[in-house]
């Protein structure tokens, strides 16, 4: 891999870890380059759109072109993972959605249907804000307090009388999350939806999540169930996007 490659894909990895964006002075002492050398390669990454100013500062985030990009790349992820999804939404007979980080987003990438006629309105292509959803907070679990608190600044919009719209709060909950494993929607996106969800751990860095979202209604009554088939199900969604990524080892 040619040097020019390595430093400007260590300066999208620096970047992925800090979604709110990064000044030039702090992306050089990230990578470990000059400011000077690390400007010229922003310029340049600027200039396809894989990178965007962040600030008026001068800061720099990952730009709108590796939306595109990630669309194309994510068909490998939903082929690892379709089939381990089917599997789980037939055991618990509910909706299973995965997802991905998208900024202070999440965005759906697969959803199997349950077989309920009531059930959650969640789809291939939505994107719903991170810090009132399962799969959201299972994502921002896995930041720490500092970088959550980036991103999520002025963002904590109420869409229910449920959802958390204080930073010291969400923080807690998050904690929480980190400890258990499992991060919960209790009616904070939807009123009459709760759901559970869980980070997917694996070898490359990937940001995606897996939830399944039920009524209410159900969920009460079902939410240990619910928990520990989502508990099992996602160790083989894991173990099968480590085995299946297109990455090669060099």
């Amino acid at each position: 891999m040619s040097q020019v490659v390595r430093r400007c894909a260590a300066i999208l990895r620096s970047l992925e870890s800090h979604p709110a964006g990064l000044s030039v002075g702090a992306i050089a002492s990230d990578v470990g380059l000059p400011r000077s050398t690390v400007y010229r390669l922003l310029k340049s990454l600027e200039a396809e759109h894989l990178i965007a100013s962040s600030s008026e500062q001068g800061g720099f985030r990952l730009g709108p072109a590796l939306i595109h990009l990630s669309t194309s790349a994510s068909a490998w992820l939903v082929d690892a993972t379709h089939d381990h999804l089917v599997d789980l939404s037939n055991q618990i007979e509910e909706t299973v959605d995965l997802a991905v980080l998208a900024g202070a987003q999440v965005h759906f990438v697969d959803h199997i249907s349950g077989p309920h006629p009531l059930q959650a309105a969640s789809e291939i292509g939505l994107a719903f804000p991170l810090h009132c959803t399962a799969n959201g907070k299972a994502l921002l679990a896995d930041m720490k307090n500092a970088q959550v608190e980036i991103l999520m600044k002025d963002r904590l919009e109420a869409l229910t009388p449920n959802t958390i719209t204080d930073m010291r709060t969400l923080l807690d909950e998050l904690e929480t999350v980190r400890s258990s494993g499992i991060a919960f929607d209790r009616e904070e996106h939807n009123v009459g939806i709760s759901a559970v969800g869980v980070k997917l751990d694996n070898p490359y860095g990937l940001s995606v999540a897996v939830s399944i979202p039920v009524p209410t209604s159900r969920f009460m009554d079902r939410k240990d169930e619910v928990i520990i088939a989502l508990t099992a199900g996602h160790k083989l969604i894991e173990a099968s996007i480590a085995n299946s990524a297109p990455i090669a080892d060099e």
